[in-house]
């Protein structure tokens, strides 16, 4: 497993310097012309960029896998739970990264061990020191940030629109409109 350095602060690289950048995408409708910004973008930074559309249930697998090389790729995350060791562990750590698996959870490869120790700590005083818990969290996802494994494109929304005859509208964020919770006059 090999330990993830922060990417150098030049932005155009020199003459002498090749940049090489595989960008992997699914085709979703959301991500419509993500290709064309990712390319325009990464090339203005002085990448030569190769685009690679992986499309259909695929897409998770090249990503994951270790061994296809993918250094961009349109994913996100949501959480069934809102559990930073849910998002963050299962994401960052040394053992979620699986090598040469297509079932990888880690597909930025990254692995530090002091940020293990940090959310197993965090994980472990949960119960017991929540506040200190939520200390040990804030700053496992400052230093995980601060890395640029992952650079956020969106966050999505989840809007309802109802009818004045409906009542009983009941949001929950892990499961969204609850639907059986509603009445229709």
């Amino acid at each position: 497993v090999r330990k993830r350095s922060p990417p150098p602060r030049s932005s155009r690289p020199s003459r002498r310097t090749s940049k090489r950048c595989s960008a992997t995408r699914r085709a979703w409708s959301e991500a419509k012309g993500f290709n064309r910004v990712a390319v325009k973008v990464l090339r203005s930074l002085g990448y030569r960029v190769a685009v690679k559309p992986v499309v259909g249930d695929r897409f998770w697998g090249a990503v994951g896998d270790s061994r296809n090389r993918v250094q961009i790729a349109f994913t996100g995350l949501n959480p069934g739970y809102p559990d930073p060791a849910v998002f963050l562990a299962q994401s960052f750590s040394c053992a979620a990264f699986l090598p040469r698996n297509p079932l990888n959870l880690n597909p930025s490869e990254f692995c530090d061990p002091g940020i293990d120790r940090q959310m197993r700590r965090a994980q472990a005083e949960q119960l017991s020191d929540p506040i200190g818990s939520r200390a040990l969290w804030q700053r496992v996802d400052r230093e995980i940030t601060d890395a640029s494994l992952w650079v956020p494109l969106m966050v999505s929304k989840n809007v309802n629109f109802l009818s004045k005859r409906v009542g009983n509208y009941q949001y929950n964020p892990q499961q969204f409109m609850l639907v059986d919770q509603l009445w229709v006059r």
